[in-house]
């Protein structure tokens, strides 16, 4: 087993040179030895090795003793909503938005908190690399229990808003052949929409384009259909597992996940009154410009599922929102979940009678943002002390990366936590000063060796 498939937030690599059946199955045990579970809940993404490695996973835990709610090819959030549901840990066998070579692990805890490193995935790790990491089979052989979660899943999301609201609305969903396309498809079931699917065929090779929605060049095919409709009010493409979802408007133009998150907020806000917000700290300006307009209070915080919703914890916030397109909700366990995205956003201009380009119209016109790019850097740090020289007049945090402030201007270079990458996001309320302090900061990038990738 490659000890480096441990990542900071779950388990991933490339099948089988870095994870095969006899990494998942040690994975497994370690799981239970770190757990401890009576049941677990089990499910699956559309890669090619996803149901091998679930149906692995699977024996060692029944083998353990250990009960197993196996839900199939499913979206994360639903593995998510049965892990509270049922107050089980649980189990998704995931790349996520990775390219379609890999494969991966989320572990779930009973509280529905993700075992990440810093919060068990280390245990994990280390009982999984030990000469003792296998399971011993029990005596009593665990049951599959079974298990019809999509009632209780579709009523969990539905009472995020009020179906009568819905109107005849007309958009575009592309599943990136990953596992949205089979809850898409129960959610607007009956629903007075019309929604043209793109890509819902659940398909490992990812023929199409593949699963990170937040690469511009896997959203031509979307912006190609936007064009050949007429009347169509937004959008929306998910990634591999379903928990990211991007959005474009009826033009087929991309909207910064910032916008986004403003207009969710406002949206929960207007439902439920003045409450708190987070929004990780690579950018958010629309976020605390549109949560503090209605009386509410705006909290940044370290990039990442774990940290922003250990944030939101504390002081029970709504809404919480990540610039690579995470949406969590407290209402929902605090999990993330596109499909309740989804859902409030066809509420919201369905009963306003509005383009999703006119419900962003006020934060696009005051906050301009240079879309999320990546780099490859051999020496990150030697980067960030010629950037600090540079900007050493501006407001400096480095809880995060770097992050420094001015007035009119944000930006922030953090290393990824998933990939071999640096990501480098600017702010501002000029779009001309954004450009300006954008080409700067890219040829510091590049003059300490840094290269722009498209991942």
């Amino acid at each position: 087993m490659n000890p480096s498939i441990f990542k900071t937030y779950d388990i991933r690599g490339v099948v089988p040179e870095e994870l095969g059946v006899e990494a998942i199955k040690k994975i497994a045990a370690a799981l239970i030895k770190y757990l401890e579970p009576k049941s677990v809940v089990l499910g699956f993404d559309s890669r090619l090795s996803s149901p091998e490695f679930a149906a692995e996973a699977k024996e060692i835990f029944l083998d353990a003793g250990v009960d197993v709610f196996d839900l199939g090819m499913v979206p994360i959030e639903v593995v998510y909503f049965a892990c509270g549901h049922l107050k089980v840990p649980g189990v998704m066998i995931t790349a996520s938005h990775n390219p379609r070579e890999y494969n991966g692990i989320k572990i779930i805890d009973s509280e529905v908190l993700p075992v990440s490193m810093g919060y068990g995935l280390e245990k994990i790790k280390n009982i999984a690399l030990s000469e003792n990491g296998n399971m011993e089979t029990q005596s009593k052989r665990g049951e599959i229990k079974k298990i019809d979660i999509w009632p209780d899943y579709l009523e969990k999301i539905f009472s995020f808003i009020d179906i009568k609201n819905i109107k005849p609305i007309k958009f575009v969903c592309d599943a990136s052949n990953g596992v949205a396309g089979n809850v898409l498809t129960k959610i607007t079931r009956g629903l007075p929409i019309k929604m043209t699917q793109i890509n819902f065929v659940p398909d490992g090779d990812f023929p199409n384009h593949g699963p990170n929605p937040m690469l511009s060049k896997n959203r031509n095919q979307l912006i190609e259909e936007c064009k050949k409709i007429d009347d169509l009010s937004f959008a929306a493409i998910f990634d591999g597992d379903a928990d990211r979802i991007a959005l474009l408007d009826e033009n087929g133009d991309f909207v910064d996940t910032d916008y986004l998150s403003a207009l969710i907020s406002k949206i929960l806000i207007t439902k439920n009154g003045a409450n708190t917000v987070v929004f990780d700290m690579r950018r958010g300006w629309a976020v605390k410009n549109q949560v503090e307009s209605l009386g509410s209070k705006y909290l940044p915080s370290k990039s990442g599922y774990p940290f922003i919703r250990e944030k939101m914890q504390k002081v029970n916030a709504i809404f919480g929102g990540e610039a690579s397109a995470h949406n969590i909700y407290r209402d929902f366990f605090f999990a993330d979940s596109s499909m309740i995205t989804l859902l409030l956003i066809v509420e919201y201009l369905s009963e306003n009678n509005i383009k999703l380009s006119e419900a962003l119209e006020e934060y696009r016109e005051s906050i301009f943002m240079f879309e999320e790019t990546n780099f490859q850097v051999k020496d990150i740090d030697n980067v960030i002390r010629t950037l600090k020289n540079k900007f050493n007049d501006g407001k400096t945090n480095e809880e995060d990366g770097l992050s420094v402030e001015y007035n009119e201007w944000h930006l922030n270079l953090r290393p990824s936590a998933t990939q071999p990458l640096v990501r480098l996001n600017l702010e501002g309320t000029d779009p001309e000063l954004i450009e300006e302090k954008r080409d700067q900061v890219i040829k510091i990038i590049e003059n300490n060796g840094g290269v722009i990738v498209d991942e």
